[in-house]
């Protein structure tokens, strides 16, 4: 049954997301080969399952976040329904101590026609996707895990957004521990909310765009240490060929 893109417009502005995202959304369904919202249940879906896959991580509504049990070992990150986690992500947290810190931090790939990792200005990169880029920000996306022992509802609240978040970190003085070791991806793609709008602009072809994304994504080089990487590329370029 389709569904209503009114349902799913914010009720107040988000920095980013297009104000007539409901008119984009409509153009996107009568322009391409599959719907907008199969395609983003297909990204949701691809998501997940780098959750599922990987051993001693707990996944939970954010706003059931609260409700978890606190351990001071625990490491709590949050996640869009287009970010990836590694398979063996719960044994590299592992090994960081579950003191002398309040926020660990890791290197981030961002999936794109310019794909690049995201790197501490500063800090060494071992492996390395695309290109090399400084952080825009603290934070980036899904990088930061927050320690069980600051995860208050306070913090819980303005620590869920990475630029909110980079923000109150400063403020509060929160501690970084900074680990060399990718595990975590941010995947932006045609029908993401921060791109959609350059599809539809006057002189944009929506499907060439999608194919030049697709083109990207078959030309891009994954080290063979991040396998799990280059698997989920292969998920979306099976999804965007259908688009």
């Amino acid at each position: 049954m389709p569904i209503d893109p009114a349902r799913f417009a914010p009720p107040e502005p988000i920095p980013g997301f297009p104000r007539k995202i409901t008119e984009l959304v409509e153009r996107w369904n009568a322009e391409m080969d599959l719907d907008f919202f199969s395609c983003r249940a297909r990204l949701k879906e691809i998501a997940a399952s780098t959750v599922e896959r990987s051993p001693n991580l707990v996944r939970s509504d954010y706003t059931k976040v609260d409700r978890l049990p606190r351990h001071d070992n625990s490491i709590l990150f949050f996640h869009d329904d287009d970010d990836w986690f590694a398979p063996d992500m719960a044994e590299a947290v592992s090994q960081i101590p579950s003191t002398g810190y309040d926020v660990c931090v890791f290197p981030l790939v961002r999936v794109w026609v310019d794909t690049f990792t995201f790197v501490r200005r500063g800090k060494g990169a071992r492996s390395i996707v695309g290109r090399r880029q400084d952080f825009h920000y603290r934070y980036q996306s899904n990088n930061y895990g927050l320690s069980g022992r600051i995860c208050d509802s306070e913090t819980l609240s303005a620590m869920r957004d990475h630029v909110i978040g980079s923000d109150y970190a400063n403020r509060r003085g929160l501690r970084d521990c900074y680990v060399d070791r990718i595990v975590s991806v941010t995947v932006k793609t045609p029908c993401a909310a921060s791109m959609i709008a350059s599809l539809f602009a006057p002189a944009a072809n929506a499907k060439e765009i999608v194919r030049g994304y697709v083109d990207a994504l078959r030309s891009l080089i994954i080290p063979a240490e991040l396998e799990w990487i280059g698997s989920g590329i292969n998920d979306l370029i099976e999804l965007f060929s259908q688009v």
